[in-house]
């Protein structure tokens, strides 16, 4: 892709997702955000909701402040700002954490297995993909919706 209409065409799309670093210049090494993944992968919204409120509580014993935000077309991210305060590795542990006391508290209704055949219907609580020292998301294939022949995208080196 090396032109504004091909890259315009590819963000129309959708297959570009905005994941922005969570951590800001001048501290790379500090993200200001922990970020909890819920993605459901065939359980119902009703549990992705659940067990963001279950989250929820349990910052909330904590003193933390959390935001809810969607992800993608069915999921739900819960933002814990860190303030720069800790290292990625810190933030990680912490996410870790979080994610396991929020299953055990769930109920039946989350998991942390990642294989989505090992989830059981369940809501994946994850935690590896956006705290992270970057979690850039570039989507190189087109979205499979493309009609046009050829299509714009491949024919742009998104291959």
């Amino acid at each position: 892709m090396d032109d504004v209409e091909s890259l315009r065409y590819v963000a129309n799309l959708g297959t570009i997702p905005l994941h922005l670093w969570g951590a800001r210049v001048p501290h790379l090494d500090r993200p200001d955000w922990l970020v909890l993944d819920l993605d459901p992968k065939g359980a119902p919204f009703t549990d992705v909701v659940a067990v963001a409120r279950t989250l929820r509580r349990i910052l909330e014993r904590l003193e933390l402040p959390s935001h809810v935000k969607t992800s993608g077309a069915t999921g739900l991210h819960i933002l814990v700002p860190l303030g720069a305060r800790y290292t990625h590795e810190e933030a990680r542990t912490f996410a870790r954490l979080l994610a396991t006391l929020g299953v055990e508290a769930a109920g039946g209704i989350a998991t942390i297995a990642r294989p989505i055949r090992a989830r059981g219907g369940k809501v994946y609580t994850s935690t590896s993909a956006r705290t992270a020292t970057a979690a850039p998301s570039w989507r190189r294939t087109p979205c499979g919706r493309c009609r046009e022949r050829p299509c714009p995208a491949r024919s742009a080196g998104t291959r």
